[in-house]
């Protein structure tokens, strides 16, 4: 490893920096809900804590950005500069900054049960298994290679929000709409690199929106009436989907979008029962965080909102309840408010503004029209991206579609899917003369509104059904549909919450729920690591083709996927037997220690004893020394991983390119290599404007660009461009210095006669 512990220790004091930013003013803002007396529970107060802590990143980041000055002094001044604020409020709520005042903030009031005890086992060891693959194994996902990582990698070195040139002014709408996308939750991730100066954390917020997901999840449905264990094991059940869990590490935006979805109407429904000011704050944070996480929340955030507002008018009219008794609750009302307010509209409308100002328009190149009024301009009518939905393309009469529905659901959803449907598809029941209801059925039929309104949303979003713009082939359905049922996350998580309820009043065996969320945590670990495992050789190593590719052909021909599926997996074998092995064996010892009453107690004095003020300092001390050193091995860990998967191009770089080198680079969707381990390598977009390699030779001399990066090559760009002729022509002006074939790998040729210019 190139970093000594020492350097790592440095880094790691401001990576905690960075993290511990927020966290006294989320903690304040706890404990001033707490002081109003407003009946929550723990997991209540830990939501409102990390959705606090989101925005409040978020908000560093974007004003950082926003002003120039994204860099790594400038945001550990602000962060040190939250958390000192922060703690001051944090004091005058609590007056004394202890222990014992923080596990008061946080405390659960009601023992958990034994079927509860192996439903959250199970969820918290698929949590530190999937905290040591965001540790130690780098992204392969094809969007974060291609252009949300190396957006990040801009930013990082600019210090503010740049776009990449491959994304704006090609003259392909779908190139070009990247430039115009929110990205508040890359922004997010970007500030866990800048401590480390490398990728090692970056997916860090997503497993804090994997935690959020399944929060929301539990808390909609105790709200709606489902009983504790029932709405645990939801949750579970959600966060276990193995394509939600291949999202944890990854950049695709679409499992922090549904957390915040949920989130906003978890705290429209608690708000309208509680009046409480923090509720009102903690829905708007998290609405607005949602408008800027992804075009689409446009049309999402009409549910929440929808609910926030018929709850509103309802308790106006119905219970005569006055705003302004929200107002009176404490002096403390009105600024936390519009605080609140005033930051939930920067990080939401901050992408939109600058579309506008750059573009004429807040959704770039989408054209807006009403009733016939050009609202703004485009070149992309929305009628004509609504032809690429699962409500234009699939048809119910075409068995085909079907067969494509129902193996992607069976392949990527797995059990936890199948078993929420099976339950949520038992809601009719509920119906029969003598059934025991336990929902509050205004509650339970909001949201089964939304649940309908998430699933016709998905249904209507545009790429559902195919990859392609219009004019589309015959059959434009494939297994794409697959990759794309994460944008029904939102859908998932209320179809959990409608399960929970309908779980609870059937009275399902508690311990076949507990059995149920335990295979599928295993199942949804052992299938994710399966599904990199086959990605990583299909389309890193030159294998049998891409992984969707070889799931469809289960549908197709299932001799041959079964054939090479075993020959891919069957050398990585170990690998699965060690998550497996290890899953199991702390199961059974963690669930063994806690039904052993007399194991707790003696556990529960050792640890007293420990922890008490003498020794309290050389504990923490130790567990930090250890948390430290374990780190430092798993950036090690994640060296080899990277050189094993991604080739030798950062070792390449490193060795032979100058930082003040500019690297060219053109063809191919893993620019993300290109700018080295540590992100200091000058990278360009360098296509040709012409069919003149002199003036193209010309144009890259006068960019100083030393060397130009191409591949791995995918068919829709040509196996044979003008570009990869000149630059493989032996005669040239350019020396194939790196990689052999950019068909299968990124090469890199050197310009002859020097650096450019």
């Amino acid at each position: 490893m190139n970093i000594s512990l020492l350097q790592h220790l440095w880094q790691f004091i401001l990576f905690l920096v960075i993290l511990l930013g927020p966290v006294p003013t989320c903690l304040w803002l706890v404990s001033i809900a707490q002081s109003e007396k407003h009946q929550s529970s723990l997991a209540h107060d830990i939501l409102t804590g990390l959705n606090c802590w989101c925005a409040v990143q978020v908000f560093v980041a974007l004003l950082l950005g926003a002003v120039g000055q994204l860099f790594l002094v400038s945001v550990v001044v602000l962060e040190l500069g939250i958390f000192i604020f922060g703690t001051a409020l944090f004091l005058s709520v609590k007056k004394r900054l202890t222990l014992a005042s923080f596990r008061d903030t946080f405390k659960l009031e009601e023992r958990l049960t034994k079927a509860e005890i192996l439903i959250i086992t199970s969820i918290l060891l698929a949590a530190i298994i999937l905290v040591v693959k965001l540790a130690t194994e780098v992204i392969i996902n094809y969007d974060s290679l291609w252009y949300h990582l190396p957006t990040m990698a801009r930013w990082y070195q600019e210090g503010k929000f740049v776009s990449l040139d491959e994304f704006s002014r090609t003259g392909e709408w779908a190139t070009d709409a990247i430039a115009y996308y929110p990205f508040n939750w890359e922004i997010l991730c970007t500030l866990f690199v800048m401590p480390f100066r490398e990728d090692f954390l970056v997916t860090l917020p997503n497993l804090i929106s994997w935690f959020i997901l399944g929060l929301s999840v539990y808390l909609l449905s105790t709200k709606v009436g489902a009983e504790r264990i029932y709405s645990i094991a939801a949750a579970a059940l959600v966060l276990t989907i193995p394509l939600i869990i291949q999202h944890v590490n990854s950049l695709h935006i679409d499992l922090p979008f549904a957390a915040f979805f949920l989130t906003s109407l978890y705290f429209a429904i608690s708000y309208s029962q509680n009046r409480s000011f923090v509720d009102l704050s903690s829905f708007f944070i998290a609405i607005f965080m949602l408008l800027g996480i992804k075009l689409s929340s446009i049309g999402y955030a009409v549910l929440p909102i929808t609910i926030f507002l018929f709850l509103e008018i309802r308790n106006t009219f119905l219970y005569k309840v006055s705003f302004k008794d929200v107002l009176n609750q404490s002096r403390l009302a009105i600024p936390t408010i519009v605080v609140s307010i005033l930051g939930a509209l920067f990080i939401g409308f901050y992408w939109y503004l600058k579309n506008f100002i750059e573009a004429g328009n807040p959704l770039g190149d989408i054209k807006i029209s009403l009733a016939g009024v050009l609202l703004s301009p485009g070149s992309m009518e929305l009628s004509t991206l609504q032809q690429t939905s699962l409500a234009n393309l699939f048809h119910f009469t075409d068995l085909s579609h079907w067969k494509i529905m129902v193996l992607q659901a069976i392949v990527r959803l797995q059990v936890p899917f199948l078993a929420l449907v099976f339950q949520a598809l038992l809601l009719p029941k509920l119906l029969l003369p003598k059934q025991r209801f336990t929902y509050a059925p205004l509650l339970f039929s909001l949201c089964c509104f939304v649940l309908v309104g998430t699933g016709y949303l998905y249904w209507k979003t545009p790429f559902t059904g195919t990859n392609l713009l219009p004019p589309l082939p015959p059959q434009p359905i494939n297994q794409y549909i697959g990759q794309q049922a994460r944008f029904a996350m939102p859908f998932m998580g209320m179809l959990g919450v409608i399960a929970a309820v309908t779980a609870s009043s059937l009275r399902t065996s508690s311990y076949l729920v507990a059995a149920v969320v335990f295979v599928s945590s295993l199942l949804g670990i052992v299938s994710s690591t399966v599904f990199d495992i086959i990605r990583v050789s299909t389309a890193f190593r030159g294998g049998v083709g891409w992984a969707s590719a070889i799931l469809d052909g289960f549908r197709s021909n299932p001799t041959t996927a079964v054939d090479q599926l075993l020959k891919i997996v069957s050398s990585n074998l170990i690998n699965v037997l060690i998550y497996i092995l290890i899953y199991v064996i702390a199961f059974v010892l963690l669930v063994w220690g806690a039904s052993r009453s007399r194991v707790n107690r003696i556990l529960a004095a050792k640890a007293s004893q420990l922890f008490n003020r003498p020794n309290r300092f050389a504990i923490i001390s130790i567990l930090l020394g250890l948390l430290v050193i374990t780190s430092w091995g798993a950036r090690e860990a994640r060296d080899i991983h990277r050189k094993e998967v991604y080739g030798g191009v950062y070792e390449y770089i490193a060795g032979n390119l100058k930082p003040t080198e500019t690297l060219g680079y053109l063809l191919s969707y893993r620019s993300y290599f290109f700018y080295g381990k540590h992100w200091e390598q000058k990278v360009l977009y360098v296509p040709s404007r012409s069919e003149s390699l002199s003036q193209w030779v010309d144009d890259l001399k006068q960019q100083q660009v030393s060397g130009v990066a191409v591949g791995p090559l995918e068919e829709k760009m040509g196996w044979q461009p003008r570009e990869v002729r000149w630059l493989e022509n032996p005669a040239g002006h350019f020396t194939l210095v790196f990689g052999q074939d950019p068909k299968k790998e990124p090469t890199i040729y050197r310009l002859q006669n020097g650096q450019g210019g």
